[in-house]
């Protein structure tokens, strides 16, 4: 989710799906092309990535380059544990639907019913506006000098969170506008929070991975101590070097980017 400098260590969490047609088939050389653009694209002893194929519903690749850990040399595979950042909110959405499909929430409730202190005119923005990011509200990790590592180390509460931008002004008029919004999914994960009585991430979980076993996604919150977790680095300075990328809490990207898991989770 939550920054947009530049992570150099990231999964390749989408996997392929291939139309089940002749003409469309995944190639023969399929296992070498991969491996030549992962060659291409990340050195052997440098921050990696991982990658899954699938086609009809089946991997039929999966595999990974460089390194996970510089500290130990892990190096990246297909069970290397990754954050997903913004993949995150695909997974809030999915239950905010399930809520709805429940008779729990619709779509076109307002904030209000569910934060009924949220202040202005934000209290009229509906679920489904926060979904598609038509809300108008403004998006923290937008406001100037926010991003700063004194916040993103932070362990806010979903409250303390809100309480960063429900007092900025709206952007635009609910549904007049589009503008990509890590406010909107905080708010979402808020609404499952309220909805559920479980955290958001737990509501995840539950909902989620415990029913698929999906057992490598979850909030990044563990991290320190989940097995074959990846490092983030980033390229900083003149010299060009890896160093570890700026710290953030699980807390500060919510239900906008903190989740975690591997690629062979996220293609099941």
């Amino acid at each position: 989710m939550v920054s947009r400098a530049p992570l150099v260590l990231a999964a390749a969490l989408a996997s392929v799906s291939f139309i089940p047609h002749a003409a469309l088939a995944a190639p023969d050389t399929l296992a070498a092309d991969v491996e030549a653009l992962l060659d291409k694209s990340y050195a052997e002893d440098g921050p990696g990535a991982a990658v899954v194929v699938t086609e009809n519903g089946e991997v039929i690749y999966s595999g990974g380059q460089g390194v996970a850990n510089l500290e130990t040399g892990a190096q990246v595979t297909p069970d290397t544990v990754f954050r997903f950042a913004s993949i995150t909110k695909q997974f809030a959405a999915a239950v905010i639907l399930q809520l709805a499909d429940e008779g729990k929430l619709s779509l076109d409730d307002p904030l209000a019913k569910f934060l009924p202190d949220y202040p202005g005119a934000g209290k009229e923005v509906t679920v489904r506006h926060l979904l598609n990011h038509t809300s108008g509200i403004q998006s923290y990790t937008g406001m100037p000098g926010w991003m700063g590592e004194v916040n993103t180390q932070k362990a806010f509460t979903t409250a303390e969170l809100i309480a960063e931008f429900s007092d900025q002004p709206m952007e635009f008029e609910p549904g007049s506008n589009f503008n990509y919004n890590n406010s909107g999914y905080v708010l979402i994960g808020a609404i499952i929070e309220t909805v559920t009585g479980k955290t958001w991430d737990q509501a995840i979980v539950d909902r989620i991975s415990a029913p698929l076993d999906l057992t490598t996604i979850a909030s990044f919150e563990d991290e320190a101590s989940v097995p074959n977790m990846a490092i983030g680095y980033s390229v900083r300075g003149e010299d060009g070097a890896f160093r570890l990328s700026q710290k953030v809490h699980a807390q500060v990207p919510h239900a906008a980017g903190a989740l975690r898991g591997n690629v062979l989770d996220m293609a099941s």
